[in-house]
């Protein structure tokens, strides 16, 4: 008789491993950073060169961290009330800040010596937002007062105020801050504005108050937070809403873009940060803090991430540098086989020949003992299998609840010829845990192919006793409604791919 063989499951392949590198990345950035400021920590900003220094706001004071040490290296501190968008100039070395109250104004300050160049003053309201544009002599502002303002801060003068949003207006971005700018209001929009006719070209409609705004790569697309939804806009299309993300339990307050692996970070008040992956729109990783998240800022080299909270937490992290030390596994068994192969030969009838000991690699003239053959051990279904008790050998396959293990059973007596009889003779106790292994696994492109032979099979052994049990019913019923939900989705598939082609084939791709 033959030796015994063990049934070899048929596993499809694991699917790549993007989770591992995303946690991998993620988990990088460890928190050098944690300490308390008091009050809520309103807003953070990096600038954008080198040494990408990082302005944080709290309270009525700015303080300007080292983006390599965390050390505070300066603290401003001359306002006069709540000090609000505490941002740097993309060099770093001037700093836009605002002051609460009933007599508002904006503030330049020179960093390095902490003195104020200007004061910028109009708005009648709290000012939220400020933004240095492309040629680093204007400012942007929007303010609770419902209007943006366009600064000359060399002549410290409003040359335009735009009065289209209706209610306060808390965040702005533009595309390496040229002539279009997108603010977002709590009127519920998103306004696009040309600062070169100082008109408003585009008016976006989120559906509830806009928290922050964020300008993608390419400048064509937009993001809107507000409420727990982001929603994506294209604007170089007319400005429809191609996709809405909801990762979050509630309300979504700041949006930033980690230049690493060019995601997006979502921060909201149910205390979590994620980071979205740009292609389908998935989180791929989550920090969770103590409290609910209102500011947060990446550093555009991808190495420092920053988030504030509204109990006063400032958390920052630096992702760590990756060590030329450290080997992968491969890369260590690598080099420990090319190290082995290198060894020099011991001569065959020395000493050392002969004291080799146990490690040392056979040559091809050694006398090798080999271990002996044990018998295999079975599983129950193959014991079963073994003794063409093929009836059997599905229930105990069953009773495994491994569709794997299931599934390859289910082939190899098919294989075998056997299948009819293995699923012939059945009461409706036997027949129901079969066909909710059915129910169940019949969508997965790995199990289709058999499980749809197995219902097949069973509708035509098994048609004269429909009616006659609820439960067996009742699963033929689910069976047709998941058939029924698959072929409308591959039929929508299909209507996707095709529009997909006719993009594809346009000359805007070609």
């Amino acid at each position: 008789m033959s030796d015994l063989q063990k049934l070899q499951l048929k596993r499809t392949a694991p699917p790549p491993g993007k989770t591992h590198v995303e946690d991998r990345y993620w988990r990088s950035f460890r928190s050098t950073v944690r300490e308390n400021k008091g009050p809520a920590v309103q807003y953070i900003h990096f600038a954008d060169n080198e040494p990408h220094d990082c302005a944080v706001t709290s309270g009525a004071r700015v303080e300007i961290y080292d983006a390599m040490t965390f050390a505070v290296k300066k603290t401003i501190s001359r306002f006069s009330n709540l000090a609000h968008a505490g941002t740097l100039r993309d060099d770093g070395t001037l700093l836009a800040a605002s002051a609460a109250g009933s007599s508002p104004y904006i503030r330049i300050f020179d960093v390095k010596t902490r003195s104020a160049l200007r004061t910028l003053k109009g708005h009648t309201a709290s000012v939220r937002v400020n933004r240095f544009s492309a040629d680093r002599n204007t400012l942007i502002s929007g303010a609770d007062d419902h209007t943006v303002r366009m600064w000359d801060i060399v002549e410290e003068k409003c040359v335009h105020k735009f009065l289209d949003h209706e209610d306060y207006v808390r965040s702005a971005d533009s595309h390496d801050r040229g002539s279009v700018w997108a603010t977002g209001s709590y009127d519920h929009t998103v306004k696009l504005w040309d600062i070169r006719s100082k008109s408003c070209t585009k008016t976006l409609n989120h559906g509830c108050p806009v928290e922050s705004v964020l300008f993608l790569p390419g400048g064509s697309l937009v993001l809107s937070a507000g409420g727990t939804e982001v929603k994506v806009w294209d604007v170089a299309a007319g400005g429809d809403c191609i996709f809405t993300t909801q990762h979050h339990t509630k309300a979504v307050t700041c949006l930033a873009r980690d230049s690493g692996r060019g995601r997006l970070l979502t921060g909201s008040a149910d205390g979590t940060v994620k980071a979205v992956d740009m292609g389908d729109f998935s989180v791929v990783f989550s920090y969770t803090f103590d409290a609910p998240v209102v500011s947060l800022a990446a550093s555009n080299d991808g190495a420092v991430l920053a988030a504030g909270c509204a109990n006063g937490d400032l958390v920052m992290r630096r992702r760590a540098a990756e060590s030329s030390a450290e080997q992968t596994s491969d890369e260590a068994a690598a080099d420990e086989s090319t190290r082995r192969t290198r060894r020099r030969t011991v001569p065959a009838g020395s000493y050392r020949y002969f004291t080799r000991g146990q490690s040392e690699r056979g040559e091809n003239a050694d006398v090798r003992i080999l271990p002996s053959k044990r018998k295999p051990k079975l599983a129950p279904y193959e014991q079963l299998m073994r003794k063409y008790r093929y009836r059997e050998t599905v229930d105990a396959a069953l009773r495994t609840n491994d569709p794997v293990v299931i599934c390859t059973v289910l082939e190899e007596l098919a294989t075998r010829g056997a299948l009819t009889r293995a699923l012939a003779g059945r009461d409706e106790a036997s027949l129901r845990p079969l066909l909710a292994i059915c129910l169940r696994y019949l969508s997965y492109p790995a199990y289709a192919t058999i499980l749809v032979d197995v219902v097949l099979a069973v509708l035509e052994m098994y048609a004269s006793v429909l009616g006659r049990s609820a439960t067996f019913d009742e699963l033929l019923y689910r069976l047709r409604d998941k058939v029924r939900g698959e072929i409308g989705l591959q039929e929508r598939l299909h209507g996707l791919c095709g529009t997909l082609d006719t993009l594809l084939a346009s000359p805007v791709f070609s």
